[in-house]
């Protein structure tokens, strides 16, 4: 295809969903509080951020950790690495605000060890209800062009700075998210 664009995505996930992934695929995931919004999530390039995403889910539930391989296919994709797309998630905000609830993960509280130990995720309500409809909105207007949005990608700085003032996080982090199964190419492989 031209202007296939790919990456390497890795899932982290428990062994008793792993069996359920090889068989029928992954499934979309549409909780409250997702970062980017619904859809399926993988870390670009970064199988260790994955794996430690495992093992954290490990500790709140039964199950040992499980990472999937995958490729990941960007040529459609809502990239928040590039200002493109930032001026129509502003005027979404701007316009819809009002109508969006629940609790919402303090900056600080990324980059907090203590918070960080306490295991709490998914506190991204309102980011991910702001998202949703972004993609959305874009989606439509895409429509009329022939267009679609199959992945949104975003880059995440979470963690302890590697020194006193620095902009290096050890835990920073690129999330991709599949919104379109079509998206996630074939073959997968479980690597952990």
């Amino acid at each position: 295809m031209v202007g296939v664009r790919t990456v390497r995505g890795y899932h982290g996930t428990l062994d008793v969903h792993a069996d359920q992934i090889a068989r029928e695929g992954f499934q979309s995931s549409r909780r409250k509080g997702l970062w980017l919004g619904n859809g399926v999530y993988f870390f670009e390039e970064a199988p260790m951020h994955a794996l430690r995403w495992a093992q954290q889910i490990s500790i709140r539930r039964a199950g040992n950790p499980a990472v999937f391989e995958v490729e990941l296919d960007l040529s459609e994709c809502m990239d928040l690495t590039d200002g493109l797309h930032w001026p129509l998630i502003e005027s979404v905000w701007t316009q819809y605000s009002a109508s969006f609830k629940g609790e919402q993960l303090s900056i600080r509280a990324l980059v907090d060890e203590e918070y960080a130990k306490t295991g709490i995720v998914g506190k991204n309500i309102i980011d991910g209800q702001l998202m949703n409809l972004a993609v959305a909105l874009h989606q439509e207007m895409l429509e009329a062009q022939g267009k679609r949005i199959t992945t949104v990608r975003g880059a995440f700085v979470e963690g302890q700075p590697i020194f006193p003032n620095s902009w290096l996080f050890r835990e920073s982090h690129v999330i991709v998210v599949a919104i379109d199964p079509e998206a996630i190419l074939r073959p997968w492989r479980q690597i952990y």
